[in-house]
């Protein structure tokens, strides 16, 4: 979401919306008083209330991306009961910051990771029992799994997203980057570019990365996501954490 820079506050905003209800609930009553109460008003209150209520959730929303942008977050998704919670009452973005502040930005890295590693699900295997880093570690090869769309063979959105995810986690894990701020390193966009101009997406392509983690990635017919990592300790290390075997310290302390 685009946001242009600017100090108007929302606050402001959100009192002309309430004047401006007001004035509508004035020229309501005024035009009811004309032609009684045999009609409903201009505008109905059903309809200026559920208008006033949008306007409200939009402050809302921008008010979280403002606390969000203003301390470098990018890696965290509010829930939805969050969401819901901040919608009670009046519309104030100074309390809006305090709440996102206590319950997300003082422990932003541990947050960011944790919905990291809920995303990577996506790309374990399905079997009986939940994946271990026996089921997904080959050497410095890494046994993945992505979907491909029915109709346009390309890769499903899930798997584009969860291979940026994995990206990150292995920025994080291996390089010691904050979970919260970490960037992808391109993999994913790249794949999505390829299999856009090429076709028939669906075939079996090896891509070569030049990158301090990884080798190559390999995505065959059948779905199966292989990658290549640099070292053995890379691979094992990041199969660890996916499969969630792996709560040393050095995994899941993130660097301030």
């Amino acid at each position: 979401m685009a946001i242009r820079k600017t100090n108007v506050s929302l606050n402001s905003i959100w009192r002309k919306i309430t004047r401006a209800r007001r004035l509508i609930e004035k020229a309501n009553e005024e035009f009811k008083a004309i032609y009684g109460d045999s009609y409903f008003g201009l505008v109905s209150s059903y309809n200026l209330n559920q208008l006033v209520e949008k306007a409200k959730d939009r402050l809302i929303g921008f008010a979280v991306y403002r606390v969000l942008e203003k301390y470098g977050i990018t890696n965290i998704k509010v829930e939805d009961k969050d969401v819901l919670e901040l919608s009670e009452g009046d519309f104030d973005e100074e309390k809006i910051e305090e709440y996102m502040v206590e319950k997300y930005v003082k422990n932003a890295d541990e947050i960011a990771f944790s919905q990291m590693l809920h995303r990577i699900v996506y790309l374990l295997p399905v079997l009986p029992k939940p994946a271990t880093s026996k089921d997904i570690l080959n050497g410095r090869k890494l046994i993945l799994r992505v979907r491909w769309d029915v109709w346009d063979k390309n890769l499903t959105h899930e798997s584009i997203g969860a291979i940026r995810t994995l990206e990150k986690i292995i920025k994080v894990v291996l390089g010691g980057e904050r979970a919260s701020t970490v960037s992808d390193m391109g993999i994913a966009e790249m794949i999505k570019s390829f299999r856009t101009i090429m076709k028939p997406y669906n075939q079996a392509r090896t891509y070569e990365i030049n990158n301090d983690y990884i080798e190559k990635i390999r995505i065959y017919k059948n779905g199966k996501l292989e990658i290549t990592f640099k070292m053995r300790r890379y691979a094992y290390k990041i199969a660890k954490t996916l499969t969630l075997e792996d709560n040393e310290p050095d995994v899941l302390s993130f660097s301030k």
